[in-house]
């Protein structure tokens, strides 16, 4: 609402010489309204808190130990994410999920049981990324210690990795990786799902005996490019009918 009233007061009273240059300022401010919207907006949160990890069975078998723990948390979120079985949407502790590496090898972390999640199988169909926040176990760095993203279930072991990972660490020692999610996810509950999982792959050297922490996995339905699109159309067609003539429709 604050973001249409304002852009419409910087139309009023624009005259056809006047038009151009204030179409580039509505489109700049546009641009910028509409990324820090779509960074809030379209986010959903599949996994948060402490109680996302805890009691959600986040397990690594015996190769992998975890634990959900209140420091390191990436984002202090207090509100589950729709991968909690049990109260998804309810209020959580602020905290995160921590790994320790017990064997080397390519171990695999897998997070509970998601085939009869509607909510959850819904905002994972119809997203077209998913980002996670992760620590670094010592002595490694982003080039040397990266997590792929798993899709287990039937007849499908689909490891992703990912697209991008920031080149700095937040303010809680978190970096974040960006996955491009498949087309074909189940987008609900099926009588052949019998099982669904989400998880991770670590790489085959991670340092045994060191850990790890893993917090605000979530997805995005939609990239923010789209919607600065169709800011810049909508911005061209008020330029083109400010600069016309007078006494020409």
């Amino acid at each position: 609402m604050f973001s249409s009233l304002l852009l419409k007061r910087l139309w009023r009273n624009v005259s056809p010489q006047q038009s151009h240059a204030r179409g580039a300022t509505v489109l700049c401010l546009g641009a910028a309204l509409m990324t820090a919207s779509s960074a809030n907006a379209n986010v959903t949160e599949l996994f948060t808190t402490q109680q996302d990890f805890a009691t959600s069975g986040w397990s690594g078998g015996s190769a992998l130990t975890t634990a959900a723990v209140a420091t390191p948390d990436s984002d202090g979120a207090t509100t589950n994410g729709l991968g909690n079985n049990s109260a998804a949407g309810g209020t959580g502790t602020a905290g995160a999920l921590q790994v320790t590496v017990a064997t080397l090898g390519y171990d695999a972390l897998g997070g509970p049981g998601e085939n009869n999640n509607s909510a959850f199988l819904a905002a994972l169909a119809g997203a077209s990324t998913l980002t996670a926040d992760y620590t670094l176990p010592t002595g490694t760095t982003t080039s040397t210690f990266s997590l792929q993203l798993l899709f287990n279930y039937p007849s499908n072991y689909v490891a992703i990795s990912p697209t991008s990972v920031s080149a700095t660490a937040n303010a809680n020692g978190f970096y974040t990786a960006t996955y491009t999610l498949p087309a074909g996810l189940p987008s609900a509950p099926s009588s052949g799902l019998y099982y669904f999982q989400l998880g991770f792959i670590l790489p085959f050297d991670s340092p045994v005996g060191q850990t790890f922490t893993i917090d605000n996995i979530a997805v995005s339905p939609e990239p923010a490019s789209l919607g600065l699109l169709v800011l810049a159309g909508s911005s061209m067609v008020l330029l083109g009918r400010r600069s016309k003539p007078a006494g020409r429709a």
